[in-house]
């Protein structure tokens, strides 16, 4: 059975949909296509159940993308999965054809899909993970499936002779001698635990551990990584918008610890199974938390409310749950995943809250 899927938009939404991917391709009996925007094209070679990827920046004018769109067409797929929930996917999979073309409904897009499954009560209730993998494996349960990440499948492997010449490339170190810091995250200050924290959490780690501090970012974010190499000094590299996506692979695959906001980094990171450091404010790690058990999230003092907001903006002013993680805390954290490493055991708190 030929299967196409009509990939998600953000590194970290992808990631979380691998399992569904698997999925599919273990029914379909091999591999699966996915279409995506040019950007997103090497997060689908991690997964060795996909075979073609087809890359197409959706966003332009439709009657550009048609050719295109024909093209994919006379493929003549079986199934097409529509994995965002909007209208504009849903229309250009009707151009894609397809057999029977299944998705999430509403926002009309039950009109271009044979199968709109409406969105279930529990989706927001468990992790995102389970609502991708549901779409394909049982888009009309009974019940609610398991609240906790779907399994993350298995990966293609990293080739190890590229990996170290990006290292070294860079001026790192062999693998487990650095750690990663990702300080930024796409939603912005919200999700942000202050650079000067991470400055300071940076310098323990070098001084306590001996490891240099790999700092990465995408070239928007260069004057906040550029101020924290500057403030963190000796052994800290910046790598911020210097490095294509393929060798930030490299790079996070064979770091010893990588400390992040949510992001797709920390998504990426959760991938590759490095021990993983996440202060949150914010986010619902229930429902999109880092899908490995070798993950510590560090939280501060609730919100007023009592529960994670999910807004872009701190609707109190003073970002109360992520300014009041503690550069102690994180580093506590940081001691423990590292003992684990030292000792070549894994850590099975996975998402454990500190």
């Amino acid at each position: 059975m030929k299967t196409l899927f009509l990939g998600l938009n953000w590194i970290g939404d992808i990631v979380m949909s691998f399992p569904a991917l698997a999925h599919a391709a273990a029914r379909a009996g091999g591999p699966v296509d996915v279409l995506t925007r040019p950007a997103l094209a090497p997060v689908y070679s991690l997964l060795p159940c996909v075979g073609r990827v087809i890359v197409m920046d959706t966003r332009r004018p439709f009657w550009q993308l048609l050719p295109e769109l024909s093209a994919v067409r006379k493929q003549f797929y079986d199934r097409i999965y529509v994995l965002p929930r909007s209208f504009r996917t849903a229309f250009v999979a009707m151009l894609c054809g397809g057999t029977t073309r299944s998705g999430y409904g509403g926002e009309g897009r039950g009109l271009f899909l044979h199968q709109a499954v409406p969105v279930p009560d529990w989706a927001e209730k468990i992790h995102e993970s389970r609502v991708h993998l549901a779409l394909v494996s049982d888009p009309f349960p009974e019940r609610a499936p398991d609240a906790s990440p779907a399994p993350m499948p298995f990966l293609s492997s990293i080739d190890q002779t590229c990996a170290r010449r990006t290292r070294s490339r860079f001026g790192l170190p062999e693998t487990g001698s650095y750690a990663v810091l990702a300080p930024g995250a796409a939603f912005g200050d919200i999700k942000r635990w202050p650079s000067e924290k991470f400055a300071m959490l940076g310098t323990r780690l070098r001084d306590r551990h001996g490891l240099t501090i790999a700092i990465t970012g995408s070239a928007a974010e260069a004057a906040l990584t550029a101020n924290l190499a500057g403030t963190i000094g000796r052994g800290a590299i910046d790598l911020a918008g210097r490095t294509s996506l393929r060798e930030l692979f490299d790079i996070i695959s064979g770091s010893t610890l990588l400390a992040c906001n949510d992001s797709g980094t920390m998504h990426l990171g959760a991938a590759f199974k490095t021990p993983l450091l996440v202060p949150v404010g914010p986010t619902d790690m229930n429902r999109t938390g880092p899908m490995s058990d070798r993950a510590t999230i560090v939280t501060g003092l609730p919100c007023p409310d009592g529960i994670p907001c999910r807004k872009r903006e701190c609707r109190y002013g003073n970002r109360i749950c992520l300014d009041s993680v503690t550069v102690e805390a994180v580093s506590q954290a940081a001691d423990n995943l590292l003992q684990y490493e030292n000792r070549s055991v894994s850590p099975s708190t996975g998402g454990k809250k500190t």
